[in-house]
């Protein structure tokens, strides 16, 4: 609602009404800052949700944006001018409007209330008679006119808490469906990281599977080497046997060719002995009959 002419010359308004600025170009960590609240709280006092029921600042994170709540009219106009455009902290250029509540109430109560006053100031006459000429027009109607005008804002007093509840509900409704976009992203990355643990635990067993074969191939080689050489010291040692076995034969053929040899020599030598005794008593025989004939030869020449 319109009052008289205040220490700002404007409108004002019961403590539990309240006109929103829609702020953009601000990202959710600097609406949080002190500088961005300190630049809006320098015009005027800002709403608290104890009071009016709307904090004082309501950050809207998916639009890099905020609504700044003043609890006059005055002051949200005179900073929405003032601060139009302008750097604040790490913010800017800011671009700042009129919710769509304050809109229609400046729509409704006071472009129209603002007109009447200028007309109301135009016909009123002066002490000379001259209308527009009275210095007081404003202040005479402001009484008047805001008794119209709150009945203009008690009209919108609902719309505007509906629509400051919707847009809230929206805001809502959109942080939900990105918690579920975030959580149904989180369920894939959960999923996909289940897939690749599942992969990688194929691929270990596949690599323990394989490592087996080897192990096993390489145990079966083994054993295979172990059989040849087995099978070949098993050949070696036939072949030394079949070698001992020939040379002791030789060993055996050699050693009953040296006896024949010998039981010959002996043989020749027994026969020889024999001849030579023999020949002995031969000799010895006839040396006797010589002997004998010698001794009848000198009896005979006796």
């Amino acid at each position: 609602a319109l009052a008289a002419a205040g220490d700002k010359g404007g409108y004002s308004k019961p403590r539990s009404q309240f006109f929103g600025l829609w702020v953009g170009n601000v990202h959710s960590e600097v609406v949080e800052q002190e500088a961005f609240k300190a630049a809006f709280e320098h015009f005027g006092e800002l709403c608290s949700a104890k009071a009016h029921g709307v904090p004082p600042i309501n950050i809207l994170p998916p639009s890099s944006s905020a609504f700044v709540n003043f609890c006059r009219y005055e002051d949200a106009d005179a900073a929405r001018s003032a601060l139009q455009g302008k750097t604040v902290g790490c913010t800017g250029p800011l671009r700042i409007n009129a919710s769509d509540l304050m809109q229609k109430y400046e729509e409704e109560v006071v472009i129209p209330a603002r007109k009447r006053a200028e007309s109301a100031r135009a016909n009123w006459p002066g002490d000379d008679g001259i209308a527009g000429s009275g210095v007081e027009a404003g202040s005479v109607w402001g009484g008047a006119a805001a008794g119209a005008a709150q009945q203009g804002f008690n009209s919108i007093q609902q719309s505007i808490q509906q629509q400051q509840q919707q847009q809230q509900q929206r805001e809502r409704e959109q942080r939900e469906r990105e918690q579920q976009q975030r959580e149904q992203q989180q369920r894939e990355r959960e999923r996909e990281q289940q897939l690749l643990r599942e992969r990688e635990q194929q691929l270990q067993r596949e690599r323990e599977q394989r490592e087996q074969r080897e192990r096993e191939e390489a145990l079966q080689r083994q054993l295979q080497q172990q059989q040849q050489q087995l099978l070949q010291q098993q050949q070696q040692q036939l072949l030394q046997q079949q070698l001992q076995q020939q040379r002791e034969q030789q060993a055996l053929a050699a050693m009953s060719a040296a006896e024949r040899a010998r039981a010959e020599q002996e043989k020749r030598d027994h026969e020889l002995a024999i001849k030579m005794q023999r020949q002995e008593q031969y000799e010895a025989a006839n040396a006797a009959l010589i002997a004998q004939a010698e001794r009848r030869k000198k009896q005979a020449s006796l």
